[in-house]
């Protein structure tokens, strides 16, 4: 029953989140409950479409600049690739180029599975991906439908029987436990995402959005950490002779942990 159970999981916890923007319109503005609900239901709806704008039309427009240069990034990779390995011919006493062969047999290897094997999936996976899209409208459709009618009688949702005030005690603590993971892990990737994509705008990197939300993702992983995406971009443009470049990432890194 979870797959079903969820929308309204959702929605509950969503209601439980912004009732006390309700109860204060409530209170001070004198607005009737549905009034109110309906009036944060509707802010919070256009806060939303307008973040996912703004969001979605940046990061398309950066990942389209990307694909629109990748020949240009392409090459400066085989040759920042180029200079690592001649390091490491002279550091282990190897012939002129050997490192640099296994390196782009190995890339060739990775993008013959790409070709393989990855991407008839994908294409066969079409139907099976039209199938998840449509799922997933009629879960949004049914999360924001019971997310509205539970933000207007959320305080009569768990009130009467004893049934809904035990339940009322577990979902207290629930979403304790809940708000204390976001505090600790959420709150601190966003961050970290907000802090790398303006550090990286300030060094004019072009695609600063994407890997701004990829570092905050990787800093979220157990293990992982932003050092795993910055120290090692870090080094490879001190290795290239980008000195400016490699001394931001390094303060990034700081500023991050």
């Amino acid at each position: 029953l979870l797959p079903v159970v969820v929308p309204f999981l959702c929605a509950f916890f969503l209601a439980g989140c912004m009732r006390p923007v309700v109860d204060f319109l409530v209170r001070h503005l004198k607005l009737s409950e549905k009034c109110a609900s309906a009036v944060v239901f509707l802010t919070a709806g256009i806060l939303l479409i307008l973040a996912v704008k703004w969001g979605a039309g940046t990061f398309l427009a950066q990942m389209n600049s990307l694909l629109l240069y990748y020949p240009f990034y392409r090459e400066q990779f085989l040759s920042g690739l180029g200079t690592c390995c001649s390091y490491v011919d002279q550091g282990l006493h190897l012939e002129t180029g050997a490192s640099l062969t296994y390196a782009l047999s190995a890339l060739s290897g990775v993008f013959t599975d790409f070709q393989t094997t990855i991407l008839p999936a994908l294409t066969s996976g079409t139907a099976a991906a039209i199938r998840y899209m449509v799922a997933s409208v009629l879960f949004l459709f049914i999360m924001v439908y019971a997310f509205f009618c539970m933000l207007s009688g959320y305080p009569r949702l768990l009130t009467g029987s004893a049934f809904a005030r035990s339940v009322r005690r577990i979902w207290d603590k629930v979403l304790t436990m809940i708000f204390a993971y976001l505090r600790a892990e959420g709150t601190i990737a966003l961050i970290q995402a907000l802090v790398v994509s303006i550090g990286l705008r300030i060094l004019h990197f072009p695609y600063y959005l994407p890997l701004g939300l990829l570092v905050g993702l990787v800093d979220a992983l157990p293990v992982f950490g932003s050092g795993t995406v910055l120290v090692p971009w870090a080094v490879v443009r001190f290795l290239l002779g980008d000195t400016k470049m490699g001394i931001g990432l390094l303060i990034l890194y700081g500023l991050c942990v």
